[in-house]
């Protein structure tokens, strides 16, 4: 248990002052006063969590997945080192700017008129006809076909994905996510000979440019 002294100076803390506390200070924290320390932001992280899956019908990404007993911030039966390792990852959650519902929309509002900059105004029109859950469905199935097809992230070559993705769900109440990952899986190869082509054809060469 934290002594009193501890508790005190914690309590006398906001969120974000233990937020930008250097990994040299926390070091210098016994156990006790470090679990103390990290219990703040565990308090904080997952009232985050739970307001954002209460209105979202999801969790943010909080570096886990799963449900909220999996995806939770803890201190229980963990030693310093471990508590060092749930600080990062709650300061890392708490700092990303989608963590909150505020943030989450500014991202979303942001993403729309990033597309419309990029000359990509038929995406941007497909994203503002989603309904916030299929929102959330599409950008999951982009992650997803991402961690399969690192290569999606390419610049253009993102756009021309996400604008094939958008024209398979625009108008629809719901889609598999897995489903629609699968349907452009099969196509990334067809996709990105033809950028290649037309890249080569043009005579440019900013097409791979991340």
């Amino acid at each position: 248990m934290a002594t009193k002294k501890t508790a005190d100076w914690i309590a006398g803390k906001t969120v974000e002052q233990i937020l930008d506390l250097p990994f040299n200070e926390l070091n210098k924290l016994t156990e006790s006063q470090l679990k103390t320390t990290v219990g703040r932001l565990v308090s904080a992280g997952n009232k985050r969590l739970r307001r954002f899956e209460e209105k979202q019908g999801k969790l943010p990404n909080a570096g886990r997945q799963g449900d909220y007993e999996q995806v939770k911030f803890s201190t229980v039966g963990k030693d310093k080192t471990e508590l060092l390792e749930e600080f990062k990852r709650a300061r890392s959650f708490m700092r990303a700017e989608t963590s909150s519902l505020a943030g989450y929309n500014r991202v979303k509002k942001k993403t729309g008129e990033g597309f419309k900059e990029a000359g990509y105004k038929n995406l941007q029109d497909q994203i503002n006809d989603m309904t916030s859950k299929n929102y959330d469905r599409f950008w999951d199935a982009y992650e997803k076909l991402k961690e399969l097809k690192p290569e999606v992230s390419e610049k253009n070559l993102k756009y021309v994905i996400l604008e094939k993705m958008g024209k398979y769900v625009q108008g629809k109440k719901w889609f598999n996510v897995d489903k629609l990952v699968q349907k452009m899986e099969a196509q990334i190869n067809a996709i990105y000979e033809e950028q290649q082509r037309l890249q080569n054809a043009d005579g440019t060469s900013g097409f791979f440019e991340v």
